[in-house]
């Protein structure tokens, strides 16, 4: 169902030498596509193709011309080209057979036939060359000119009559030889005698051999015409029959010879029709011919479908034109045409579908029109509803359908224009079978060739005509004169002079004239209509440009919004009208012959093979684009989707491949039958699209996509009905109507859905599909609803029940507005069957309504007649639900009649249910109604009914309530008699103790007066304070109490509650030691102590001491064995997750696709492998009978897996994942960290501080390295390669310590050690020991301790030591602790701990002009974190100073409320005086200002000298040599000061070396990170802890100023920290120079499969210094 449109025509001439000289032969070279046409006068004219693109109509064509010289009287007979010799082979009259080459224009004499050359025909294969000759002979030869056979056409028997050889030669086209596609057969025609008379044949000959395979019969022959068709199928021939003297016909044989078909080349009456050629084109399916007729020739070009031949084009030449066709043999719609003349014409043809907008379709054939609407009918051609006959062929047609105006305009091949207006289309149907004669118009102007044809209104024409070629003169409108030369684009007014009837197609009285022309500098491709602009139409010129044309403008519109250019030229060319964000834009959509498809000058798709426009609306809005692909796809495209680039453009979301065949098979429907095509839509609610197959039948599909888009635009528009059938005729899912617009919208428009459906057996239908279930979610989740999002009634309620609340709303729009009757009450009854749950008795209750009716026999009761039996009702009922539920329902009604009758009707056996039915009835109402209850499992029915038949049934009212238990509430409520209440109160605390809640049973017993049973109920939850309380209830005596108190300690103790258990042995029992015990053992460490200070007694406050210091020992090694096995299982885990890497390079170097293991071998991890164990040498196979095993093996492999799941099984599937788990599995608990906290807490109290220390630094190293090793395994499970660099256990560690301990963590720790180093220092210098020897004492003690681990850690990451950095640590050391030290302990020596402290709060301040002077420190005035950090230190260094010098009143403490005054207590205090108070401030500013230098410089050389353990260690060194000499230089006269008692002088020296060691490392670490003035930021808080503690060591009164001080300073710091923080985006980040070590993995041999080749694989991680008392472990 196609036309053959001629979309391009360009004719230009040859200039021949002479007027004489004519065009006679034509070859085609197909390499470089150029034409040899040789005339008269024996000269060869050479043209190339492409002239004809580039040159304009009417011109005359640049060619080559060359001579064939020959002698006097011969002249060219035959010609053709050789490609594979590039040269012209010519025949001629004299026998000469020539070769003439065309690029060194040489002729060459290759051969002499005797009689002439009267044919030559070289094969499609090129290795043969077919000739005849002027005496009927047939030679074949090969290229190289040898002779492979000779063979006669004719057939003349012995002693017949020979004609001479120039009368058996017939002229030069009356004798061919045709070929068949593949070379291997060829066709002649031959005469043959018979009966006294020459007839003709065909022959077919086998080319190899030269044998005659078949020839056909004997008949009138016309000329010798023969054509092979490419494909071999038929053989085309003209004949005449002999008993007819019509019009001659076109035969077709078969290779066998015999005829399969024919048909007549013109009309039955017309016998002055013949056939001059026939071409075949290189697709074979359209056939090319030249005939001649009375006063012209013409080129006419069939086509064949559904055995039926057309005639598609018929373009007219004058008979003295002589002209002759040839296809283009790469080009399958090419056609080319010359005239003796020598003018040329290049003709393009496309192939259009004959199917309009509005679904009706015109097929031209001949000068027909066969009219479908395939709205009405869908039947393929020949088949049609009505025809449209006109006085000459049909070359072009139009057609108009809008505004209820429905026009056709059809051009014809005699130049004329016809015009038919038609009626409505519901009108068509009387129209059947009648055949219109259409009168031509009539026009005063020339018209032209016209190529193209457009409607642009009702009455005004677009059209592309031709002028100037030598067809023209055949046409009628070129009887006007005109000198047009060219193609011109003009308009075209038409008027009708008749009114048109209506309902009567009209088809004459039409006038047509040209209102406007401009002539085309470019050829045009395509002219489509503008729907989104009045009047106006888009042009496509060669090249693919797209421009805008105006009615009655006269101009082409440029504007870029008009204007649209294709990558290619397209000759397929529609424009929809699409709604753009409610704006309507024209869409312009091109398909080339390559199969690209573009919308708006992007490409869309790249393997389209047809296309078209799906509109949902009325207004002509196009909402979906239909697209068929050449793999036989079809897809509905929405043009939303287009407009915003949601679809992809080019050829990838349309091509499918066998994976997305599965996946994707709802977004495209497959064609069952190749090489179909898209001719038409049914738009609307019809939803078709309508295919043509290869076979020339139509189908009509339905895609689901264009339904459901029917079905939302017909709910949007609030038709019902329409959107109801459309869901009944296709099948969808009815709860779509729902659903699309959501249940509760619907609800609102529920009335009037049953007013338009006014169907009840459809409202039936689709009540009984509605269900609970969104199904634009489920079954059609994969289309996209474009007015989904309209759900604005859809509130977020998802508790309510959908299906009840839309079948009450229809329930109640049936009884409100639908008239009574039998089917309007079943329709009521479905609604209550199927709501959810089933409103059975509600439906019950309806049915015996009527049945009572129908009792009362009231023959005039209207009601009666309205409504169904109540037998119908029943039946009906109980077809909807299962009769056993309509049974229980029927008796929870309590009516035994109405059960029997549904138990009657639902075919039940009597003998079941009689009897039973009958026991009830003998029965008093509330046993009968009890009975009923416990059947139907209604148990707080039965409870009531049996509570009210009396208290002769208290037994079975207890026996329903212990079966029972959740009715217990309900008796209680129910049951008012006392004794009874306490019955079942008792009887619900014993279900209670069954049920193992002790708890909520001793309260029901006592709530009973059980005291007993309560004390009982609570010892078995442990709840001892319950125990004793109910004790006292029963007035037990003291020694009861005391003696259960005993009981009860060791009970609950016995439980694991050992603070449970001391709190009974310390307040009920008065034992101190056991409950100080107890308390030990649930870890109570804080409580003990004070229970301990509690009663003063000393073995008590040891034990508890030593049994502190014996757990935190415990603890400690737990935590160093548990980061060993950190260390350990992160190895092993590296380890299998390399092997297993490694295994799946292999793998996959070997192409082996992870798609084809099995599921027990694909991976649940990211590598793809881990299925596989890491050992293994091969994969384990599958099968389906694994995978559909039995529901018991399924549980029994769960369980072992389950008890498998805590145990690392090396080489087994999961063991990386169950290296993970174990490693997140040692997690420090919330318990252990509040046991930790209150350890450490117990341990600083009683003083072991070093005890503490140790055990904090230990659990910190392991949370920090089990956190670690957690985030690299995570990280490392998602990666499919494991870098050291980048997965490295050092940087995960660094990261987890700045995150979870930062800096200030660190810094508050560290002024922690200097407070006590503060108390403990002033404590020394009051005894007497000397602050130079101090300072000596304590670098010795801090070399002896860092030294070793800076020796062995940093052994393998020590940089390169020089004498400049030598130097500079020399100059650090002397800084700090030299110079630093000395002056701090000698102004302390002066003054007071307190006043020391407060004054070093000038440090910060220092700090931060130093640093900022060395560039250390960032200061941006204008922002906010540098005003931070300068107000920050301001506020810190005043609330120093003002908890110094402001004290206000005294705070009395509870330790310091006994202390003496001031003056007795200044000795103890070491109160100095006024001068010595200046010279220590002195020397603490000095100190102040060399500890400031230290920090700065301590920054600096760690850039240099990235070796926070060596430089500590180096410092301490040179800090004890200098300290030394200084000690020995200022103490030189008094050297007993040297010696060193067991005393505080001792542990300050052995602590303050502890402190520094670690003190100067942190700082370094912390000044690295943060910067110095982080660091100095906390200074001021030791400031607060001294001032705390002497008021325990010394009993320093505490000061209200001290106390807002130290709020201040806490704010000021704070401040600080929050600058600092905004410095780095608020988190640490570790520099490269980290101090680290390296702990490297014993190399392992790990086995690869197949091949069993070993690879050698070793590991490294890095834990920071911070961790080394924890490195040696792992």
């Amino acid at each position: 169902m196609k036309n053959l449109k001629l979309y391009s025509e360009v004719s230009q001439n040859i200039q021949l030498h002479s007027t004489e000289e004519v065009v006679q032969f034509a070859a085609y070279d197909i390499d470089q596509s150029r034409l040899f046409f040789a005339s008269s006068a024996n000269f060869v004219y050479a043209l190339q193709l492409s002239s004809f693109q580039n040159g304009r109509a009417g011109s005359a064509l640049p060619v080559e011309v060359c001579s064939i010289d020959m002698e006097p009287g011969d002249f060219i007979t035959a010609f053709d080209y050789l490609a594979e010799k590039e040269s012209l082979l010519i025949g001629t009259s004299h026998g000469l057979l020539l070769l003439h080459n065309v690029e060194s224009d040489v002729t060459e004499l290759v051969g002499n036939i005797e009689g002439g050359v009267k044919c030559i025909s070289p094969s499609p294969t090129g290795d043969l060359l077919g000739l005849i000759t002027g005496l009927g002979q047939l030679l074949v030869m090969t290229y190289d000119w040898v002779l492979m056979y000779e063979r006669a056409l004719g057939e003349v028997p012995e002693g017949g009559y020979v004609r001479e050889a120039d009368d058996l030669s017939v002229t030069c086209g009356g004798i061919s030889i045709s070929w068949r596609g593949d070379g291997k057969y060829f066709a002649t025609m031959g005469e043959v005698y018979e009966s006294g008379c020459m007839s003709k044949k065909i022959k077919i000959w086998e080319s190899d051999s030269g044998a005659l395979q078949s020839s056909s019969e004997t008949k009138e022959f016309t000329q010798g015409i023969l054509e092979w068709m490419p494909s071999g199928a038929k053989i085309a021939a003209v004949y005449k029959r002999k008993s007819d003297d019509s019009s001659p016909s076109i035969a077709f044989f078969e290779r066998n010879g015999l005829e399969r078909s024919s048909f007549r080349i013109g009309e039955p009456e017309d016998a002055t029709e013949s056939c001059q050629t026939l071409k075949w084109n290189s697709a074979s399916d359209l056939l090319a011919g030249v005939v001649s007729c009375k006063t012209y020739d013409a080129i006419r070009v069939w086509f064949f479908s559904n055995n039926h031949w057309y005639l598609k084009q018929e373009i007219r030449y004058p008979r003295e034109a002589g002209v002759t066709v040839m296809w283009d043999p790469t080009k399958p719609l090419q056609l080319i045409c010359w005239t003796l003349s020598g003018q040329v014409s290049v003709r393009n043809f496309m192939w259009v579908t004959a199917v309009m907008e509005d679904s009706t379709a015109f097929v031209i054939d001949n000068s027909k029109i066969l009219v479908t609407p395939l709205s009405l009918s869908l039947m393929p051609p020949p088949m049609y509803l009505f025809s449209l006959s006109f006085s000459s062929a049909v070359r072009d047609i139009a057609y108009y359908s809008r505004n209820s105006k429905n026009c056709l305009a059809v051009f014809l091949s005699d130049g004329n224009l016809s015009f038919v207006e038609f009626p409505a289309p519901n009108n068509w149907e009387d129209l059947e079978g009648k055949d219109f004669i259409v009168e031509i118009s009539d026009c005063k102007t020339a018209l032209g060739s016209i190529v193209h044809l457009l409607w642009l209104d009702a009455h005004s024409l677009l059209c592309v005509s031709a002028y100037g070629s030598s067809h023209n003169k055949c046409l009628s409108s070129g009887a006007y004169e005109t000198e047009l030369h060219g193609s011109y684009l003009q308009e075209v007014e038409v008027v009708c002079h008749e009114d048109h009837v209506p309902d009567q197609v009209t088809c004459s009285g039409f006038k047509a004239s040209v209102t406007f022309q401009t002539l085309l500098e470019s050829p045009v491709l395509a002219l489509a209509w503008n729907p989104s602009k009045r009047d106006s139409a888009f042009v496509e010129f060669e090249g693919g440009k797209v421009l805008g044309f105006a009615s009655r403008s006269g101009i082409m519109e440029t504007r870029s919004d008009d204007s649209v250019c294709f990558p290619s030229t397209c000759p397929w060319v529609r424009v929809a009208q699409v709604d753009a964000s409610g704006v309507h834009k024209p869409l312009i959509c091109g398909l080339d012959d390559m199969g690209r498809l573009y919308i708006n000058g992007k490409n869309l798709c790249n393997n389209c093979s047809s296309f078209s426009f799906y509109s949902e609306l009325a207004n002509e809005v196009v909402t979906h684009l239909i697209i068929l692909t050449k793999q036989d796809f079809l897809f509905i495209v929405d043009t939303k989707d287009v407009l915003q680039g949601d679809v992809a453009l080019g050829n990838v979301y349309f091509v499918i491949d066998g994976r997305r065949r599965d996946e994707e098979n709802m977004s495209y429907v497959n064609i069952w039958e190749r090489g179909a095509k898209v001719i038409g839509v049914l738009n609307g609610d019809e939803a078709a699209v309508i295919l043509q197959t290869m076979r020339g039948n139509l189908e009509c599909i339905y895609p689901r996509k264009l339904v459901l888009s029917s079905i939302t635009n017909a709910l949007a528009q609030q038709r019902f009905k329409d959107a109801l059938n459309l869901v009944r005729r296709h099948r969808i899912d009815f709860n779509v109507i729902v659903d699309l617009y959501g249940w509760q919208a619907f609800l609102h428009s529920a009335v009037e859905f049953v007013e338009q459906v006014n169907n009840l057996n459809h409202v039936t239908e689709f009540v009984c599909a509605m269900k609970n279930e969104d199904v634009t979610e489920t079954v059609y989740k994969k289309f996209s609803f474009s007015k989904k999002g309209d759900k604005v009634f859809q509130v977020k309620d998802r508790c309510s029940n959908k299906v009840s609340s839309v079948l009450l709303a229809i329930r109640k729009a049936l009884e409100e507005h639908i008239p009574e009757s039998p089917s309007r009450e079943l329709c009521i009854l479905t609604t209550l069957a199927r709501s959810d749950p089933p409103a059975i008795e509600e439906s019950l209750l309806r049915i015996k309504s009527v049945r009572e009716m129908e009792l009362l026999n009231s023959s005039d009761d209207i009601r009666k007649k309205s409504c169904p039996s109540a037998e119908e009702a029943l039946k009906h009922l109980l077809w909807l639900l299962d009769s056993d539920a309509v049974f229980e329902a029927a008796l929870g009604l309590y009516d035994l009649n109405l059960a029997a009758i549904v138990a009657l009707n639902s075919q039940r056996d009597p003998k079941e249910f009689l009897p039973y039915l009958q026991e009830l009835e003998k029965m008093p109402e509330s046993l009968m109604h009890f009975k009923i209850d416990i059947k139907l499992q209604r148990f707080d029915s039965a409870l009531r009914n049996i509570v009210s038949a009396g208290d002769g049934y208290f037994p079975d009212c207890m026996n329903l309530i212990k079966k029972n238990p959740q009715l217990f509430p309900l008796g209680l409520q129910l049951i008012t008699d006392p004794e009874k209440k306490q019955a079942v109160l008792e009887a619900w605390a014993d279900h209670l103790i069954d049920e193992k809640r002790f708890e909520d049973a001793a309260t029901t017993y006592l709530c009973c007066c059980k005291l007993e049973k309560a004390s009982k109920a609570y010892r078995e939850c442990g709840d001892w304070s319950g125990v004793l309380r109910v004790g006292a209830l029963m007035k037990l005596g003291k020694d009861e109490i005391l003696k259960l108190a005993y009981e009860l300690c060791e009970e609950v103790n016995a439980l694991g509650k050992p603070a449970e258990a001391a709190k009974i042995a310390l307040e009920y029992c008065r034992d101190i030691s056991g409950g100080i015990s107890l308390l030990v053992n649930a870890r109570e460490w804080e409580e003990a102590l004070r229970v301990s200070f509690l009663h003063t007694e000393d073995d008590r406050i040891s034990v508890v001491k030593s049994s502190a210091l014996e757990c935190a020992s415990g603890l400690v090694s737990e935590f160093k064995e548990s980061i060993e096995k950190v260390g350990k299982y992160l190895t092993r885990y590296l380890a299998v997750r390399q092997r297993r890497l490694l295994l799946a390079a292999k793998l996959k170097s070997e192409e082996r696709s992870v798609v084809d293991l099995d599921d027990d071998t694909a991976s649940e991890a990211s590598s793809n492998l881990s299925g596989m164990s890491a050992y293994t040498l091969g994969t384990r196979r599958g099968s389906a009978a694994s995978v559909s095993s039995s529901t018991a093996t399924s549980r029994a492999r769960d369980l072992r897996r389950q008890r498998k799941s805590g145990k690392i099984r090396a080489g087994s599937a999961g063991e990386e994942m169950a290296l993970v788990d174990h490693l997140k599995g040692m997690r420090m608990t919330e318990g252990g960290k509040r046991e930790l906290k209150s350890l450490l807490i117990c341990l600083v109290t009683v003083g072991e501080m070093e005890s503490a220390q140790k055990l904090q630094q230990t659990a910190e190293n392991f949370q920090v390295s089990q956190v670690a090793a957690v985030e690299l395994a995570h990280d490392t499970v998602s990666s499919e390669n494991v870098d050291e660099e980048v997965y490295c256990f050092e940087r995960y560690a660094q990261k987890t310590r700045s995150t979870a301990r930062d800096s200030d963590d660190f810094s508050w720790m560290l002024k922690c050690l200097y407070a006590l180093m503060s108390i403990v220092a002033k404590l020394a210098l009051n005894a007497g020991m000397s602050p130079h020897v101090l300072v000596a004492y304590r670098m010795a003690v801090a070399s002896a301790l860092i030294t070793p681990f800076a020796l062995v850690l940093e052994r393998n990451s020590r940089p390169r030591m020089t004498f400049k950095i030598l130097l500079q640590i020399a100059i650090l050391s002397l800084f700090e602790p030299v110079v630093e030290q000395n002056l701090y302990y000698s102004g302390m020596k002066l003054t007071t701990a307190t006043f020391t402290s407060a004054l070093c709060n000038a440090l910060p301040a220092m700090t931060f002009i130093m640093a900022c002077v060395f560039k250390l420190e960032k200061v941006t005035i204008e922002r906010r974190h540098s005003q931070a950090k300068l107000v920050g230190t301001m506020v810190a260094i005043g609330g120093a100073m003002l908890m110094t010098f402001v004290k206000g009143n005294v705070i009395v403490l509870p330790w310091t409320s006994n202390s003496r005054g001031l003056d007795a207590h200044s000795h103890a205090m070491g109160i100095p005086k006024q001068e010595d108070i200046a010279r220590g401030s002195i020397m603490l500013v000095a100190s102040c200002f060399s500890w400031s230098c230290y920090i700065i410089l301590q920054a600096k050389i760690l850039a240099q000298y990235q070796a926070e353990l060596s430089l500590t260690a180096l410092m301490c060194i040179m800090g004890m040599l200098e300290a030394t000499v200084m000690g020995l230089i200022w103490e030189r006269k008094n050297m007993s000061v040297w010696k060193i008692n067991p005393d505080v002088t001792l542990l300050a020296s052995i602590y303050g070396g502890l402190v520094s060691g670690l003190a100067y490392y942190v700082i370094g670490w912390a000044s690295k990170e943060r910067g110095p003035v982080f660091v100095s930021a906390f200074n001021p808080l030791s400031m607060v802890l001294v001032a705390i503690l002497s008021t325990f060591i010394f009993m320093e009164k505490m000061y209200l100023g001290r106390v807002v001080g130290s709020v201040v300073i806490v704010i000021g710091i704070y401040l600080v920290l929050w600058g600092k923080s905004k410095d780095k985006g608020g988190k640490l980040q570790p520099n490269d120079g980290c101090a680290e070590t390296v702990v490297k993995i014993d190399q392992q041999k790990v086995p690869i499969p197949d091949n069993n080749q070993v690879v050698s694989i070793s590991y490294q991680f890095k834990i920071p210094k911070t961790a080394a008392r924890s490195q040696e472990s792992v």
